[in-house]
């Protein structure tokens, strides 16, 4: 079934330009569209010289939306399940924008055979259509039609290569095993294999992977011991492994990542400019619904030698920040007693590796909760999302924090998922921006201790730039004001595309914007 047109040009005038109140920055809106309350925007997906690629949706459609440099004039590709020819159906895995193309990812099951293959396809940028052409790229076998395994694509940082991980079907008490297929940047294969790790499949939780230029990669993975379970018999259950694979998979280096008897809350892992790998997060002597301070660790992936171990926990000052008297004073007391004061509900967002070696974590708090109620002769189920303060935490080359500060903001809403909330980061030069909703009063820094909640239809609502610099001093300014805009942004769909600019996009009701956010 064809997409009829949904997206039109409201207004055929080239770009908008917008007053930003922001003495760092400009605002370059694009023209107006028409979308559909029954579809958005998901994600960016890259660029070329001819405009900007997104992948979207349409009530049921998938599509990828494909943007003009003046940041209009949308073309639309729309996924199909069924080839129109062989009739064949297939499930849709991935869209990616690699190597300056653009592809979709599909697979489709054999039941006879218990099959699921792996396909490419490419979809051609200037009038995006298919191709048609399939690209077979590998196939899982399965045993039970309940798990048929998985696929996921990750790509190198610079699209050197593309590594498939095929999820295999394994029972519980097998261990852990995966299939890496590497893929070059043509996508064509260059090696694969079976890799099996020792650790039974019930106990070990794989929570990430990264591939580097060189075609390594890396799983981050947690196991516990004997049972699931945070806590046994007072002590911390459960340690986190950081292994490498070098050599097409031939190598393998073990590394557990573990903080005595403080409890790891939040963790990530990336590839520095020196090619060490780095390991670092948030934990908590309580345990897994607070955090205490943060922890770095570095690496060498081919000796398993620690370069840098650090632990660090937060200080009052930082604790309190933000705080009102009285939330500040009980805090105090509490910390004067030898209570333990921790932050509540915080996840880690991001990892920035710093030129010179060193990172810089960002976290948000971030918690939801439901509740039912009678609701005629049923119950009615309501979710409120909440989105608050930013925490940004600066580590030195040597593992050591130089400094941690907080970004004050209260973000609460219903039944939405947090459409408008959280917010969006750039890094420029020795600067971290941080783009989101907000209310206007809350510039103040005497009224910042009381916050307003965002809403939608307040026409105080402002968007906010906050400038964390080198020293963590913060600077807020709005960048602009809602009654100047008909649609309201959603950061968590904006993306930085150059080292001075962010792609962002907005939205209400029908209506839907993008615009260049430029640092000056």
């Amino acid at each position: 079934m064809k997409l009829k047109l949904i997206i039109v040009l409201l207004l055929i005038s080239t770009t908008i330009f917008a007053q930003s109140k922001s003495k760092t920055t400009s605002v370059k809106w694009g023209p107006e569209l028409e979308g559909s309350r029954r579809g958005s925007i998901n994600d960016f997906l890259g660029e070329d010289n001819t405009g900007y690629y997104l992948t979207a949706y349409i009530k049921s459609d998938l599509i990828i939306e494909k943007l003009d440099h003046n940041l209009g004039n949308p073309l639309i590709y729309t996924y199909e399940e069924k080839d129109k020819e062989t009739k064949e159906k297939y499930d849709l895995e991935a869209r990616r924008y690699f190597s300056d193309k653009l592809y979709v990812f599909k697979s489709n099951i054999d039941r006879k055979t218990k099959t699921k293959t792996l396909y490419s396809e490419e979809i051609n940028k200037k009038t995006m259509t298919a191709t048609g052409k399939l690209n077979k790229i590998t196939e899982i076998q399965y045993e039970k039609r309940s798990d048929k395994g998985f696929f996921m694509m990750i790509p190198s940082p610079s699209d050197n290569y593309m590594m498939i991980v095929e999820g295999i079907p394994t029972d519980k008490e097998e261990n852990d095993q995966f299939n890496v297929v590497m893929l070059d940047s043509t996508l064509k294969p260059v090696w694969r294999k079976n890799l099996q790790l020792p650790y039974v499949n019930s106990l070990f939780f794989r929570q990430n992977f990264i591939c580097d230029d060189e075609g390594n990669f890396y799983v981050l993975g947690k196991l516990y011991k004997d049972k699931v379970k945070v806590k046994v018999k007072g002590e911390v259950n459960y340690t986190y492994h950081l292994i490498a694979f070098n050599d097409h998979g031939a190598n393998k280096i073990d590394y557990e990542v573990k903080l005595a008897s403080n409890y790891i809350t939040d963790i990530t892992m990336s590839k520095n400019n020196a090619g060490d790998l780095v390991c670092a997060g948030f934990y908590s002597k309580k345990g897994l619904s607070s955090i205490d301070g943060a922890f770095y660790l570095s690496l060498d992936p081919t000796t398993k030698a620690v370069k840098v171990s650090n632990i660090k926990e937060f200080d009052l000052a930082f604790m309190t920040q933000y705080m009102t008297d009285a939330q500040a004073n009980r805090t105090k007391k509490r910390d004067e007693k030898g209570k333990d004061q921790e932050l509540a509900q915080y996840d880690l967002k991001t990892l920035v590796s710093r030129s010179d070696g060193g990172a810089i974590l960002v976290g948000e708090q971030y918690y939801s909760y439901t509740y039912s109620y009678p609701c005629g002769n049923s119950y009615c189920t309501t979710t409120t999302y909440n989105y608050n303060d930013i925490i940004v935490v600066n580590i030195s080359p040597d593992g050591k924090i130089e400094w941690a500060t907080k970004i004050p903001k209260l973000q609460t809403s219903t039944n939405d998922g947090g459409f408008y909330s959280s917010f969006a980061m750039a890094v420029t030069d020795k600067k971290l921006h941080f783009i989101y909703n907000d209310h206007k009063d809350n510039l103040d820094a005497e009224k910042t201790k009381r916050l307003k909640n965002f809403q939608l239809s307040d026409r105080n609502g402002i968007v906010v730039n906050a400038t964390v610099d080198e020293n963590g001093k913060v600077t807020r300014e709005a960048l602009l004001e809602n009654t100047e805009t008909e649609v309201i942004i959603r950061p968590k769909v904006c993306e930085q595309i150059e080292d001075d600019q962010m792609l962002i996009f907005g939205e209400r009701r029908k209506m839907e914007q993008f615009g260049m956010i430029t640092f000056k």
